[in-house]
């Protein structure tokens, strides 16, 4: 990730400086929320690329989101790389189809899953799961941050491998840019 990249996360206010408690229990002095980088188009572009790298060494025949937050990159990447994706619900749907994963596949697709920002995993490795119990092949994780705070370890004793574009020591390193959007 280039220092370019991070001052961009850190102007639209993706990166805040102060005292967090994450959806994982633990706290942190930068919070992470993609949600405002995605809402940028050039930045979102930027952010499409790095994944797009990261999914290289790791063929895969459709993308699925972790909810909610990777919708948008997990789009966006459909859209860059011409690979179809899967839109996970976190519940099953009480109307319609009632259905919990949105979009066709079969036993032979390998699929990657994608997600903004991993701490513990839990998330990612829930997301792989539930595709796995309908009979999907996941081939990997791809993220924008990796937290440091366990992910990698965890997919890998599920067997599946944690790529990021950066990490929150990468943040750290670089968190002297400006933390309020202009």
């Amino acid at each position: 990730m280039t220092a370019d990249l991070v001052a961009a996360l850190w102007r639209t206010g993706a990166l805040e400086k102060g005292s967090f408690r994450l959806k994982s229990g633990r706290e942190s002095s930068i919070y992470v929320n993609l949600r405002r980088a995605v809402t940028e188009p050039a930045l979102l572009e930027v952010l499409c690329q790095s994944l797009a790298k990261l999914l290289e060494p790791m063929p895969c025949t459709r993308l699925c989101a972790v909810p909610y937050g990777a919708w948008p990159l997990a789009t966006a990447l459909s859209l860059h790389r011409q690979i179809p994706t899967l839109l996970l619900r976190k519940e099953a749907k009480s109307h319609g189809t009632k259905n919990r994963i949105d979009g066709s596949y079969s036993q032979a697709d390998r699929i990657a899953v994608i997600e903004d920002v991993v701490t513990s995993g839990g998330s990612a490795l829930e997301t792989a799961k539930t595709l796995a119990s309908s009979g999907a092949k996941v081939v990997g994780v791809v993220a924008v941050v990796d937290r440091e705070g366990g992910a990698k370890e965890l997919l890998a004793e599920h067997g599946l491998s944690l790529a990021s574009v950066c990490t929150l020591s990468h943040l750290k390193a670089h968190s002297d840019a400006p933390s309020t959007a202009t």
